[in-house]
């Protein structure tokens, strides 16, 4: 068993929000590294169990226009910035929606709830169960 678990971070409404828990170190490392190549991003961190950051890549605002050779047309950076404006338009929605719902305090937006027992290394045993109160969506109404 693993000694530590990591979760994925991003900034929203001025504070770090967990979007994935009790995540491999393998997963959050793939899955930053898929990321860089992403634009825009978002600012997001890797974090371990135990509140230590153990990666960081920085949020990126240039949107890609499609380019594949030469100088860029009108016509591209038209297409792009119509393609900017849609993905805006989508964000705002989600996060209008966002808004109504607050996270649940008992899984702290997990959807999940965790346990142990056990008292020594032998027996100790961690169970994972679906979030009572949201059931599993980690937002409550």
């Amino acid at each position: 068993m693993a000694k530590y678990t990591y979760s994925l971070e991003c900034p929203y409404s001025e504070k770090w929000n967990k979007f994935t828990t009790y995540a491999s170190r393998d997963f959050c490392y793939g899955y930053l590294s898929a990321m860089r190549g992403q634009a825009p991003r978002l600012n997001i961190r890797m974090v371990r169990s135990d509140g230590k950051i153990m990666d960081e890549i920085e949020a990126y605002d240039d949107v890609n226009i499609g380019q594949i050779a030469g100088w860029p047309t009108a016509e591209q950076y038209e297409r792009a910035g119509n393609e900017a404006l849609q993905r805006a338009r989508i964000i705002r929605e989600k996060n209008k929606k966002a808004r109504m719902a607050t996270v649940c305090e008992t899984c702290d937006g997990g959807g999940v709830v965790g346990s142990h027992c056990g008292q020594t290394p032998e027996s100790y045993d961690i169970t994972l169960e679906p979030c009572p109160d949201c059931n599993p969506n980690g937002t409550v109404l």
